[in-house]
C-alpha cells in the first residue's frame, strides 16, 4: 500500500506510460520464475511469498501510472473512459479467475504461460501508448521539482483534503488488507 504512493510519485516524474511499460515488463520475471519453479517441482512456500511480494510491488507501480493515464487519454470524456476501463479490467479479471480455475485441467504452468502472454501484450500496449502520447516537455530539473518524499507528502495531503478521494483511499486500503 505504501508503494502505491511511491509509484504515483514515480509516474509523475518519469511519465505514466513509460513507468507502466517498464513495470509491466518487469512483471514477466516473477511469473516466469514461478512457472520454472512449478515445472521443476521446486516451489516452496517461502518462494511463493517472494512471488506475491514481487507482483505486489510491480502492481504498486503499474496501477497509479495506468490510472494517471486515463485523464490524458480521455480528455473531456473522463467519466465514460473510467467506466470503460473498469469494465475491461473486471472482465479480464473474471477471465483470469476462470482460467485459474481450469489449472487442474490445463496445468499451472500453462496457466502461467497465458499470464505471461497477457502481461507481454500489456507491456506492448503501454509502449504503443507511450509512442502515441509522444514526448512530453522535459520535466523540471531535479532542483525545480520536489523530492520523492515531498511529492508523496503532497499526494497524501491532497487525498486527505478531499472527502471523495479519502473515501476511495480508505476502500483501497481495506481491499488491500482484507482481499
Amino acid at each position: 500500500l505504501f508503494l502505491l504512493l511511491v509509484g504515483g510519485a514515480a509516474a509523475d516524474r518519469v511519465g505514466g506510460a513509460r513507468l507502466a511499460r517498464i513495470a509491466q515488463g518487469l512483471a514477466l520475471l516473477p511469473v516466469a520464475g514461478l512457472a520454472v519453479l512449478l515445472a521443476g517441482d521446486t516451489l516452496a512456500y517461502g518462494l511463493l511469498v517472494v512471488y506475491a511480494l514481487l507482483m505486489g510491488t510491480v502492481g504498486a507501480f503499474v496501477t497509479p501510472a495506468r490510472d494517471g493515464l486515463l485523464s490524458q487519454i480521455a480528455g473531456a470524456r473522463i467519466q465514460r473512459t473510467v467506466v470503460l476501463a473498469s469494465l475491461v479490467q473486471f472482465a479480464v479479471q473474471i477471465a483470469g479467475f476462470q482460467l485459474a480455475g481450469a489449472a487442474d485441467l490445463l496445468g499451472p504452468v500453462t496457466v502461467l504461460g497465458v499470464q505471461l502472454v497477457v502481461l507481454a501484450i500489456g507491456a506492448v500496449a503501454f509502449l504503443l501508448l507511450e509512442r502515441r502520447l509522444g514526448r512530453l516537455p522535459a520535466p523540471a530539473s531535479v532542483h525545480e521539482r520536489p523530492g520523492m518524499g515531498e511529492a508523496i507528502r503532497e499526494g497524501l495531503a491532497s487525498v486527505l483534503a478531499s472527502s471523495s478521494m479519502r473515501s476511495v483511499a480508505v476502500i483501497n486500503v481495506l481491499v488491500g488488507l482484507f482481499y
